[in-house]
């Protein structure tokens, strides 16, 4: 049951977060599901992209048990978070490694790899809910609604998907590497490290991940010879609406971290080296 109880006879009821949360991601991954479901010319077709994607979802799971065994010998953050930035990076790696084999092996692939890992966090993120920090479900689950809405959108739609467009494609999927790498960083070698240390790396990681998604759009557009094509303008335009989401919520993270590593009057004296503590800021909270 998805309840617990706090007394005998007495049920604690799913908190409306919870159950936003749940209709939402439900909702956005039905859209996803439809529009693939029209846009493929066969049953066939979607069958082996989810088939694929349920490969990726499994390979998840693998990830995960390989982490919790690990957190058992070894100083690492809770295994649930750990791994959703551990098996993200594989994802993105996988991206770019299908990119530089072939862009058409890219446009295959994909779809696989992106529906099989956000079904398997949203799965992770609905049924543990409370053994994750509310300000990584949040973000998260804000994240996936739209993520899973605007690449259906690029399917309700359509267009050629020219070579440029895969390579825009690419670098835009594959530009979280740097935040979800420092989120290892934070669980595994930097924890404990001072928090004026982490805020300095947390905005170095932002304009770094700024930078890799300006390529996303400043290189295919140069390769189009600064004529883009209708499809074109719909995916790097609702990219970039997803751009200004996740760098509002990582800046406002940014500026938290930043207050904390400040030195009060009462505590100037040493505080500058105080390391993070282990809650709201904690080290594998969310990067956002």
């Amino acid at each position: 049951m998805l309840s617990t109880s706090h007394s005998p006879g007495s049920k604690r009821k799913l908190p409306r977060a919870r159950i936003f949360a749940t209709v939402a991601l439900l909702a956005a991954t039905t859209w996803w599901l439809g529009n693939l479901a029209r846009l493929e010319a066969s049953v066939s077709e979607v069958a082996t992209i989810l088939g694929t994607a349920a490969l990726v979802a499994a390979a998840c799971l693998l990830v995960h048990g390989v982490v919790h065994l690990l957190a058992r010998r070894v100083r690492l953050g809770p295994p649930l978070v750990f791994s959703h930035f551990l098996q993200g990076s594989l994802v993105f790696c996988a991206y770019m490694a299908a990119l530089m084999v072939e862009p058409a092996v890219f446009l295959d692939s994909w779809r696989s790899l992106y529906f099989g890992y956000y079904a398997y966090d949203i799965a992770v993120i609905l049924i543990f809910w409370r053994r994750l920090f509310r300000a990584f479900r949040f973000f998260y689950t804000v994240h996936h609604v739209f993520s899973l809405t605007i690449t259906g959108v690029w399917m309700a739609f359509g267009g050629p998907w020219l070579d440029y467009i895969i390579l825009g494609v690419a670098i835009w999927l594959s530009s979280d590497l740097w935040t979800y790498g420092l989120a290892m960083y934070r669980s595994t070698w930097g924890r404990g490290r001072p928090r004026a240390q982490i805020a300095r790396l947390r905005l170095g990681v932002f304009w770094l991940e700024r930078c890799h998604r300006l390529m996303a759009y400043v290189v295919p557009w140069i390769i189009a010879d600064f004529t883009l094509s209708s499809f074109a303008l719909l995916v790097f335009g609702t990219g970039l609406a997803n751009d200004l989401l996740d760098a509002g919520f990582q800046w406002r993270g940014i500026q938290k971290t930043r207050a904390r590593s400040q030195p009060t009057a009462s505590t100037r004296r040493g505080s500058d080296r105080r390391p993070e503590s282990r809650g709201s800021s904690s080290p594998i909270a969310p990067t956002t």
